[in-house]
């Protein structure tokens, strides 16, 4: 009789617990920040790789990486012009890459926590 009274008192208390922790990190947990983050946690694989942040975002963050290639700045002398549209095509952003022989470029395309499109240019030597 004595073991099933702590089995009885072992669940009531993991049954507390969970209900406590519920209540307390449940909203987090459901929060529409998550998968935001600051710009350089957004970065952080392309600075493993050599890359540093040239541009910061027009924007502020937090920040959601969106999916899709960089664009790769050439090292031509005109440069290349990198734009953020909108749905109707509509450009938010534009700027222009130029070619630099010291350094490549590329731009990371990111979403803010209101939907707004942005980007960020990085720069790594050559």
């Amino acid at each position: 009789m004595k073991r099933r009274g702590f089995w009885v008192r072992l669940a009531i208390t993991a049954a507390v617990c969970g209900a406590i922790a519920v209540w307390q990190w449940g909203p987090q947990l459901s929060s529409p920040a998550r998968g935001f983050v600051d710009l350089d946690t957004a970065v952080a694989a392309d600075t493993k790789q050599g890359w540093e942040i040239l541009t910061r975002p027009v924007h502020p963050g937090p920040y959601r990486r969106l999916p899709g290639g960089s664009v790769i700045g050439r090292s031509e002398k005109e440069g290349v012009n990198v734009r953020v549209r909108d749905a109707t095509g509509a450009v938010l952003e534009d700027v222009q890459l130029k070619g630099n022989p010291d350094y490549e470029q590329t731009v990371v395309y990111l979403e803010t926590l209101d939907s707004r499109q942005t980007m960020a240019v990085l720069k790594r030597s050559r």
